[in-house]
């Protein structure tokens, strides 16, 4: 069991160890949500980094990522995992309490709309690499909550090689005092203190400009930790409460989207699709240079011509005067070599090969290969995803498997009555009946 100064200096030491992740994290999305430059989106010019003014280039953006990103969120979003409870034996008792267990997660799946918090966890999953699901049941609700947590929001031990090598894992949420003081009237005091105002250091002022971590301001970081079967609610440091979980579970479940051995955090799809997105930025502003720099020569004026400074436009069939022998000329720029518009066509490619998802399986027409050939490319293209798809399936059944813990802790006959009609008495006595965190049937 951890002390409470214990959890403050873990914690503590987690944000610190998170620093560079979390780094890495913002530029992921923003290279997601088009802001490709330092310069970022100027919304006067409907530009990058000055478009338009004079004597500054023109920054170009064409985002290949965001379509990878949708074609896989779209996916599993669609395919995400449903439920099924399996009995631990043949006894009649035991496949009735399965299906009991089994027609109450599918009423949570539809009355929480699991769909949307797979969606969430999937978007989360994709841009920064690691996210969870977070189960909890609070007090006077007849039904567990459910939320997608992002890893801007998931703590643990700094030395750990992964989620599971830690012995306690934490989510951040946010709260208001005036809503820290209503559900913890104990923690007023500490809040009223002077030293400890929403200005000191429990109110967050965050960095991060681009996740759900960003609050509004005034509120404060408040810890759900699980720590061998506790739960301790901690805020700014100080202890709001304690108490134990339902079987000593710990209803918070990581998923990876690339595992990298030794690294306690994952890899998403878009971090290594960075710098070959700025590569082809760079490659596409070059060529766009030059197209325009051979649209528009460059003028030749003799210094004798005695040519006006505004003689000279862009308008069609206009006359120049000038005086002297020799007429201004124009001199056009050497055109691109053609690697680079080589180089420049091979990007698209390679993001693909990196990404797993190729042009077949975005639905682009491919030349030069045949019906099959394209078959097998979609086909390998998904089978690559299918340890990321394992992954999220665990988390979900694990998921479950908590639902039914805090159900059998929590809900009460006339509940389920009300919810499930005359179903609901026999699903009541099942889950109450049933040893599920013993017995894991999902």
């Amino acid at each position: 069991m951890l002390t409470t100064a214990e959890i403050a200096d873990r914690i503590e030491s987690s944000k610190m160890s998170k620093q560079t992740y979390e780094r890495r994290w913002e530029i992921a999305l923003r290279f997601l949500s088009n802001e490709q430059h330092p310069g970022g989106y100027d919304a006067v010019t409907q530009g990058y980094g000055g478009v338009g003014n004079r004597g500054r280039a023109r920054h170009i953006v064409i985002n290949l990522i965001s379509p990878l990103y949708k074609n896989l969120l779209s996916r599993l979003s669609t395919n995400y995992p449903g439920v099924a409870v399996m009995p631990t034996g043949p006894s009649s008792d035991q496949v009735l309490q399965a299906q009991m267990s089994e027609v109450y997660l599918r009423y949570v799946w539809h009355a929480k709309k699991i769909n949307r918090v797979a969606r969430r966890a999937v978007e989360y999953l994709l841009s920064l690499g690691t996210a969870g699901v977070h189960v909890y049941w609070e007090p006077g609700d007849t039904m567990p909550c459910i939320k997608a947590i992002n890893a801007f929001d998931l703590y643990w031990d700094a030395g750990a090689l992964n989620h599971e090598d830690s012995d306690w894992i934490a989510v951040r949420r946010w709260a208001t005092p005036k809503e820290l003081r209503k559900v913890y009237p104990a923690f007023a005091e500490h809040l009223d203190n002077p030293d400890n105002s929403p200005t000191a250091s429990g109110i967050i002022n965050s960095q991060l400009r681009y996740t759900d971590s960003q609050p509004a301001p005034g509120k404060m970081e408040v810890f759900d930790v699980y720590c061998d079967g506790e739960h301790v609610v901690m805020c700014d440091g100080q202890e709001l409460w304690r108490g134990e979980t339902p079987g000593e579970i710990t209803p918070v479940h990581v998923m990876i989207w690339t595992e990298v051995p030794n690294i306690s955090w994952g890899q998403g799809l878009v971090e290594p699709l960075i710098d070959l997105q700025r590569v082809y930025n760079a490659s596409r502003e070059m060529v766009m240079a030059n197209a325009a720099s051979m649209a528009n020569p460059k003028w030749m004026v003799p210094s004798e011509a005695n040519v006006a400074a505004n003689a000279i436009t862009a308008n069609p069939g206009e006359k120049v005067f000038f005086d002297g022998p020799q007429a201004p000329s124009q001199v056009t720029g050497a055109p691109l070599p053609a690697y680079v518009i080589d180089n420049t066509r091979m990007i698209p490619t390679e993001m693909q090969d990196v990404s797993g998802i190729h042009s077949a399986t975005l639905g682009r027409r491919q030349t030069g290969q045949s019906g099959k050939a394209l078959e097998i490319q979609t086909s390998n293209d998904l089978s690559s995803i299918q340890v990321s798809q394992e992954c999220i399936e665990d988390a979900f059944q694990a998921m479950a498997e908590s639902i039914l813990c805090y159900a059998k802790e929590n809900i009460t006959g006339p509940v389920m009555v009300r919810q499930l009609g005359s179903l609901g008495r026999a699903v009541f006595q099942e889950i109450k009946n049933t040893d599920i965190v013993d017995s894991p049937q999902v």
